[in-house]
Formats: C-alpha cells, structure tokens, sequence
C-alpha cells in the first residue's frame, strides 16, 4: 500500500509514526485499470424537502456499451445524448429539416437538427434503433412513445416494474396513432427558376421608376401659404442643358410628361431650373431654383402640435371613407399655381 502511495506524481506525503499526511496533490491522467472503481458524488441544494417517487431508469446496452436510460412515456420520441453519441463514437445523420421539440412548459422548446442509428440491446430486445440526439442531463438515453408502442411496454411505478410485450418492434400503426408534420418551408430545386420568375413578376409593379407611376388622386385642400406680393413677377433667365446630358434630358421630360407628373402650361411668371451632373456619375438632376419664390411667401408660426390630436389623427383617417393617410398635401391654389405649374412649364420652354 505504501509502495502505490508514493508512485503517484506530483503527490507529496509528510511521514508520521502510523501513517502519512497528504500536503499536495494536484490532477492527474491516471492510466487505464490502475484502480478498480472511482465513484462520482454530486449534490444539488434546495431550500424545501418534498417527497417524489423516482423515475424509472434502466440500463440498456448501445452498440455493446451499458448507457442509462429514462422511460418517458410522455416523450413523442426516442432521444439519445449528444456526449453519449461522441464517446461511442456513433455517425450522426444531419436530418433534412429541423424539429422542434416543443416542452410542457408554454415558451419552452427546442431542435433536433442530428439523428443516429446505433443497436440497442435490452433483455431479450435486441435491434437497430434510430434515436434523435439533444443535449440531455443526467441521463444517456430516453425511451419514449414509439419505443413504448412497438414494444408493447407495461410500466409499473408501485412497485417499478417494466413488463416487455414483444421482443420484435412492431409497425407503428392502429388508432392511437398520430402524424406529426414538420411545418417548415423548403425550396424544391425544380421549381426554383420558375418561382423567382413569378416573384420578378409580382414585384415589378412595386420597383416602377418614379417616371413610369401615375400620380395619386387629388383631394381637398388642406394647407394655404398665402403669398407677399401676388403681383410679384421674379427675375427670369434663360437655362441651358449642356451638350452630353440632352439625350438624358429628352427621355426624363418625354417620360415625366406620359406619366402626367409634368403638364405643358402657359404662364407668363416663371422660376429657373438648374440642369446639374449628380456627383461620381453621368446621370441628368433637374433643380428648380425656388429661392426668390420662397421669398415671397409669409412664414406662418405655430405653436407645437398637440400630442393628444396627433394621437387622434390615425383613428379619423382609418375611420373616413373619403380620407386615406397616403392622400398628398394640396396647397392653396394661388401658391400651387405659381410654384408647381410654372415649374411644368419651365420644363418644356427649354429643350
């Protein structure tokens, strides 16, 4: 006995007149077969005792290796550790779709995304069996329903007793039967193009350019900004479109003008536009010089808008079958009528 003592590394021992005193000891690898058992003791706190009969748990043997496993007849399926899978060294098979595994607790749930087959043994059972690995706590194997069912199982808990009815699994079959059906959405390769093809069709009314959309309808007016000087008459000038962005020039008024967002007027008060290259790009901006238009307009203060009616606004519009919260903002006609159609109007006069 003295002789094993000392030939643990790392071990240090203070000898007394009728035995030794441990000082240090740290971890080590200890070799196979070098002691004949090691024991694991575990201990779980809880602040109340009651009393529960324990659950049943036998021992079964997976490819010839004895595991521990829980009897569940709550359990829709067979289920076996993801640990036990790796010391065993057992193939994982990637199931095509997840399953969910849906607890008895509301909100709780998890996925199966791996299975495994690996031959179970169990009194005079003996089978290649498919299992559904998770991440289980304190057991190895879980024999649910279908092992129950095919079996024809009998458990007992007053007195633990389990009762086999048939060494041979039976077909899954009868009236106490269910089909549980995955529910997730998987593409079929041959109906993918023609799918994407549907797709590009329904969207193509939403991905419209801005020049090939109608106007929405024209409701009331709703807001005025009364003018300064009605009779104002501001500062016109020629605007010129250079050279290399007519041709753009040429399809933005012709498509403007087809969609109706452009109208050809006659005004005698107009407003310049400004014919500007967007920045890092050889692509057409039209900008409407409003400076001296906004100058004529009076500054309207207001106090800030009540929370309350803003809160209220949305019940209305829902509620009015005359307005929609998409309907556009329309001006008093004497600010509409200088601002936006003479813009039109500049449009057209230089080409």
């Amino acid at each position: 006995m003295f002789h094993q003592l000392f030939t643990i590394p790392d071990a240090r021992f203070e000898e007394m007149p009728h035995h030794f005193k441990l000082i240090e000891l740290n971890g080590q690898q200890v070799a196979q077969g070098w002691y004949p058992a090691i024991q694991c003791n575990t201990a779980v706190t809880r602040d109340f005792r009651r009393l529960i009969p324990k659950p049943i748990v036998v021992v079964v043997h997976i490819n010839r290796c004895p595991a521990r496993a829980l009897i569940d007849t709550g359990s829709l399926a067979d289920f076996m550790s993801s640990t036990l899978a790796d010391q065993l060294k057992i193939k994982w098979i990637t199931l095509e779709k997840p399953l969910t595994i849906q607890l008895a607790v509301q909100g709780s749930g998890s996925k199966v995304n791996f299975g495994a087959k690996a031959v179970m043994s169990y009194q005079h059972i003996k089978e290649d069996r498919f299992f559904d690995i998770i991440n289980l706590q304190d057991y190895d194997l879980i024999l649910g329903t279908p092992f129950l069912f095919q079996h024809q199982v009998l458990v007992g808990l007053n007195p633990p007793h389990i009762i086999i009815g048939s060494d041979k699994a039976l077909p899954v079959w009868g009236e106490q039967v269910s089909i549980l059906e995955s529910r997730t959405a998987g593409a079929v390769e041959e109906d993918l193009e023609q799918a994407c093809q549907q797709l590009l069709e329904w969207a193509k009314p939403l991905c419209a350019k801005a020049s090939q959309t109608s106007l929405p309808p024209l409701r009331a007016i709703n807001c005025t900004i009364p003018l300064i000087d009605p009779e104002w008459m501001y500062k016109w000038h020629l605007s010129r479109c250079p050279e290399p962005l007519r041709p753009q020039w040429g399809e933005k008024r012709q498509a403007y003008l087809s969609s109706g967002c452009w109208k050809m007027t006659s005004m005698g008060n107009t407003v310049p536009m400004l014919f500007i290259q967007k920045p890092s790009m050889d692509k057409l901006r039209t900008v409407v010089d409003l400076c001296e238009c906004n100058s004529n307009t009076q500054k309207l203060s207001s106090p800030l808008p009540d929370i309350d009616g803003i809160c209220h606004i949305p019940y209305i519009c829902a509620s009015h079958p005359k307005f929609q919260m998409s309907d556009p903002i329309r001006s008093d006609p004497q600010i509409r009528t200088r601002s936006v159609t003479i813009s039109f109007f500049i449009h057209i006069l230089f080409i």
